[in-house]
């Protein structure tokens, strides 16, 4: 039974069992660790002959898989290097493991003191301190914890091979990765569940573009393991009007960089270089007046309203394009008491605001347009300067030497959809 704080376990990201090695390194030691496993197997009495030439490919396989994954959670300080990864059977047709080969490689590297393994538990189940994390429930299940050990580190760094290094010797399969997501209406029949994709020009147009931009990136070094690996998710596919014109925006897996604090992203590198952000201020906003055809100041920032606190301004802002209009005489869009008067403040400051239920725009259409523009800078980036980018919504992370040429292709990017010019923040670590 672990006897550690389970909140870092609660912190685990999945193992997706998608890395593979590139470098001659990494062959090496997944070649090492092959020889060991079977070996280990031949001595514990799991095998008593050698592997065929397909049984050893997707040993192997599973080996890489693993590794990648235990260095990629090695990263994550949070969890104290743990990942998460079920036994279902079902969960292994759309990666680079096996499950029985999975499943002989845990006892072995356990038992070679290579991995700490938390065996699977239920959420109510109480632990040393008493504690239970699901109180209120009988089930919860937590699925197995796994975590690379300081001797498998070790080995792998004799190997040149590090957790920050290892973009350079493992790399995704994006053959087998989903670069497009459509989600359902959560207040729908569905309630938001994610829908299979149709199969159209345009959706292969789409999950190409994202393909083009992942496979770019992962030939790109970062000091934050492997390429963080990018998909779009567009909300809503079950609603009347849907044309990929809800959502869209650019996530990564959990534990990447696009949830880390500012602070944080600011650490990184790319190509061995420091990174800033440029940031659109007040990203919405300006393509709300730009869609409604009504000028922006954008002299200073648009957000500091006399009267009203700037942080409030932005929530009540995010409100009334949330639900896609401003309260009205019908009362189809309510607000509570403490609001109403903040919201008169605001909609005096942005007259936009009263037209937006008419003119039928709300976040979801608005976060279409933002990450359409992010995708297009993305692209032009890549393909005509060859310089990495990183998206975080609005919000684009290039290395310090390449800000101007950035913030240039990212501000026509914008212009040519919206015939306005943004204003943009550099924030830099210094």
């Amino acid at each position: 039974m672990y006897d550690g704080d389970p909140e870092v376990l609660r912190a685990a990201d999945p193992a997706e069992f998608l890395q593979f090695p590139v470098s001659p390194e990494a062959n090496e030691i997944v070649d090492t660790l092959m020889a060991e496993f079977i070996q280990w197997q031949f001595d514990n009495g799991e095998r008593i002959r050698s592997p065929d030439e397909k049984s050893a490919e997707r040993m192997s396989s599973t080996v890489a898989a693993l590794l990648g994954d235990l260095l990629v959670a090695a990263l994550n300080e949070e969890a104290e290097g743990y990942c998460y990864r079920g036994s279902d059977r079902g969960a292994f047709k759309a990666n680079l493991a096996e499950s029985r080969a999975y499943e002989a490689l845990k006892r072995c590297w356990k038992n070679l003191e290579y991995m700490e393994v938390v065996n699977g538990f239920r959420g109510s189940q109480p632990w040393e301190n008493g504690e239970v994390i699901h109180p209120n429930s009988k089930s919860s299940n937590w699925v197995t914890r796994l975590r690379a050990t300081a001797k498998l580190l070790a080995k792998l760094e004799d190997q040149g091979i590090t957790p920050q290094g290892a973009g350079k010797h493992f790399r995704r399969d994006l053959d087998l990765s989903v670069p497009i997501v459509l989600k359902a209406d959560k207040k729908g029949k569905l309630k938001g569940q994610q829908m299979p994709l149709p199969k159209n020009a345009k959706v292969e147009r789409l999950q190409a573009e994202v393909t083009e931009i992942n496979d770019f990136l992962a030939q790109c070094s970062f000091n934050i393991g492997p390429a963080p690996y990018l998909y779009r998710s567009y909300n809503n596919g079950d609603t009347k009007g849907f044309d990929w014109n809800l959502g869209g925006r650019f996530y990564a897996p959990s534990g990447s960089y696009l949830y880390w604090p500012s602070e944080k992203r600011l650490q990184m590198q790319i190509e061995g270089s420091p990174v800033v952000e440029i940031d659109i201020t007040a990203c919405q906003l300006t393509i709300l007046h730009a869609l409604m055809e009504e000028k922006l100041d954008l002299s200073g920032d648009p957000f500091q309203i006399d009267g009203l606190d700037r942080s409030r301004a932005k929530e009540i802002f995010n409100i009334i394009v949330g639900l896609g209009g401003a309260p009205n005489q019908n009362g189809n869009i309510k607000l509570s008491k403490s609001m109403k008067g903040d919201y008169e403040i605001l909609s005096e400051a942005f007259p936009i605001l009263e037209g937006i239920e008419e003119e039928g725009w709300n976040s979801l259409k608005l976060q279409a347009i933002d990450a359409d523009i992010m995708r297009d800078t993305l692209l032009t980036l890549f393909r005509e300067h060859q310089t990495p980018a990183l998206p975080v919504h609005d919000c684009l992370i290039v290395r310090k030497q390449d800000a101007e040429l950035a913030e240039r292709v990212f501000g026509d990017a914008f212009y040519e959809r919206l015939g306005v010019r943004p204003k943009f923040t550099l924030d830099t670590s210094d």
